[in-house]
Protein backbone atom coordinates (compact mmCIF):
# COMPACT_ATOMS: atom_id res chain seq x y z
CA UNK A 1 0.00 0.00 0.00
CA UNK A 2 1.47 3.67 -0.89
CA UNK A 3 0.50 6.44 0.81
CA UNK A 4 0.79 10.10 -0.15
CA UNK A 5 1.21 12.89 2.05
CA UNK A 6 1.90 16.40 0.89
CA UNK A 7 4.34 18.05 2.92
CA UNK A 8 4.86 21.98 1.82
CA UNK A 9 6.82 24.63 4.21
CA UNK A 10 4.95 26.43 5.54
CA UNK A 11 6.98 29.14 5.69
CA UNK A 12 7.96 29.46 2.16
CA UNK A 13 10.17 32.00 0.91
CA UNK A 14 10.89 33.20 -2.60
CA UNK A 15 13.65 32.66 -3.83
CA UNK A 16 14.76 36.58 -5.20
CA UNK A 17 13.19 39.70 -3.84
CA UNK A 18 11.20 40.70 -7.31
CA UNK A 19 9.94 43.80 -5.34
CA UNK A 20 13.38 45.05 -4.80
CA UNK A 21 15.14 42.93 -7.50
CA UNK A 22 17.52 41.87 -5.68
CA UNK A 23 18.85 38.25 -5.26
CA UNK A 24 17.62 36.32 -2.08
CA UNK A 25 21.02 35.84 -0.19
CA UNK A 26 20.03 32.50 0.89
CA UNK A 27 19.38 31.54 -2.85
CA UNK A 28 22.92 30.41 -3.41
CA UNK A 29 23.85 28.34 -0.98
CA UNK A 30 20.83 26.44 -2.33
CA UNK A 31 21.60 25.97 -5.55
CA UNK A 32 25.28 24.77 -4.94
CA UNK A 33 25.37 20.97 -5.27
CA UNK A 34 21.42 20.60 -5.43
CA UNK A 35 21.31 20.80 -9.20
CA UNK A 36 18.91 23.80 -8.98
CA UNK A 37 19.94 26.32 -11.98
CA UNK A 38 21.24 29.69 -10.82
CA UNK A 39 18.50 32.29 -11.65
CA UNK A 40 14.91 29.59 -11.17
CA UNK A 41 12.14 30.95 -9.62
CA UNK A 42 12.25 27.52 -7.51
CA UNK A 43 11.42 28.90 -4.07
CA UNK A 44 14.02 27.71 -0.97
CA UNK A 45 11.62 26.18 0.95
CA UNK A 46 10.45 23.44 -1.55
CA UNK A 47 7.38 21.48 -1.31
CA UNK A 48 7.88 18.15 -1.07
CA UNK A 49 5.23 15.05 -1.95
CA UNK A 50 6.21 11.76 -0.14
CA UNK A 51 5.01 8.67 -1.14
CA UNK A 52 6.03 5.39 0.74
CA UNK A 53 5.33 1.65 0.37
CA UNK A 54 4.95 -0.10 3.45
CA UNK A 55 5.14 -3.56 1.95
CA UNK A 56 9.10 -3.03 1.15
CA UNK A 57 9.75 -0.11 3.00
CA UNK A 58 10.68 2.44 0.53
CA UNK A 59 10.09 6.21 -0.26
CA UNK A 60 9.82 8.67 -2.81
CA UNK A 61 10.08 12.56 -1.87
CA UNK A 62 8.89 13.71 -5.02
CA UNK A 63 10.17 17.54 -5.65
CA UNK A 64 9.36 18.13 -9.36
CA UNK A 65 7.09 17.36 -12.16
CA UNK A 66 9.73 17.32 -14.98
CA UNK A 67 10.85 14.35 -16.71
CA UNK A 68 13.49 11.87 -15.20
CA UNK A 69 16.71 11.84 -16.61
CA UNK A 70 19.03 10.51 -14.89
CA UNK A 71 19.87 9.39 -11.02
CA UNK A 72 22.97 9.53 -8.94
CA UNK A 73 22.99 6.68 -6.21
CA UNK A 74 24.90 8.02 -2.89
CA UNK A 75 24.83 4.85 -1.35
CA UNK A 76 22.86 1.66 -1.49
CA UNK A 77 20.44 3.46 0.43
CA UNK A 78 19.51 6.86 -1.65
CA UNK A 79 19.24 8.04 -4.74
CA UNK A 80 18.48 11.43 -6.10
CA UNK A 81 17.00 11.61 -9.25
CA UNK A 82 17.57 14.77 -11.91
CA UNK A 83 16.01 16.01 -14.84
CA UNK A 84 17.46 16.81 -17.94
CA UNK A 85 18.23 20.76 -16.54
CA UNK A 86 20.32 19.21 -13.53
CA UNK A 87 17.39 20.46 -10.96
CA UNK A 88 16.04 17.69 -8.35
CA UNK A 89 13.21 15.92 -9.34
CA UNK A 90 12.85 13.18 -6.46
CA UNK A 91 15.07 11.32 -3.75
CA UNK A 92 14.54 7.81 -3.27
CA UNK A 93 15.02 6.40 0.12
CA UNK A 94 15.48 2.33 0.89
CA UNK A 95 14.76 0.88 4.34
CA UNK A 96 13.71 4.67 5.49
CA UNK A 97 11.82 2.90 8.41
CA UNK A 98 13.73 0.51 9.56
CA UNK A 99 17.17 1.77 9.41
CA UNK A 100 16.18 5.77 8.99
CA UNK A 101 17.68 8.26 6.69
CA UNK A 102 20.99 9.71 6.67
CA UNK A 103 20.54 13.86 5.77
CA UNK A 104 24.33 14.34 4.69
CA UNK A 105 24.67 14.54 0.70
CA UNK A 106 20.79 14.75 0.29
CA UNK A 107 19.70 18.23 -1.58
CA UNK A 108 17.13 20.42 0.91
CA UNK A 109 18.40 18.30 3.95
CA UNK A 110 15.78 21.17 6.33
CA UNK A 111 13.28 20.39 4.21
CA UNK A 112 13.86 16.22 3.99
CA UNK A 113 14.22 15.92 7.79
CA UNK A 114 10.74 18.19 8.19
CA UNK A 115 9.27 15.42 6.02
CA UNK A 116 10.53 11.66 7.14
CA UNK A 117 10.09 12.97 10.99
CA UNK A 118 6.53 14.50 10.16
CA UNK A 119 5.62 10.39 9.24
CA UNK A 120 7.61 8.45 12.04
CA UNK A 121 11.03 8.30 9.99
CA UNK A 122 14.83 8.32 12.09
CA UNK A 123 16.76 11.14 11.11
CA UNK A 124 20.23 10.45 10.55
CA UNK A 125 22.48 13.77 10.54
CA UNK A 126 25.99 12.20 10.06
CA UNK A 127 27.09 8.65 9.50
CA UNK A 128 27.93 6.37 12.11
CA UNK A 129 31.68 6.62 12.81
CA UNK A 130 31.79 10.10 11.78
CA UNK A 131 34.20 13.20 13.46
CA UNK A 132 32.90 15.65 15.56
CA UNK A 133 34.00 18.53 14.96
CA UNK A 134 34.80 20.72 18.70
Amino acid sequence: MTTKKPVADPDMRAEYDFAAAVPNPYAERYHRGHGIPPGSSRAVGVSILLEYDEAVDAAYLRLGEAPWDHQVRLDDARGINYAADGSVIGIELLSPRRKGVLLAGLPFPADVARVVRSVGFRVIERPAGAAVSA
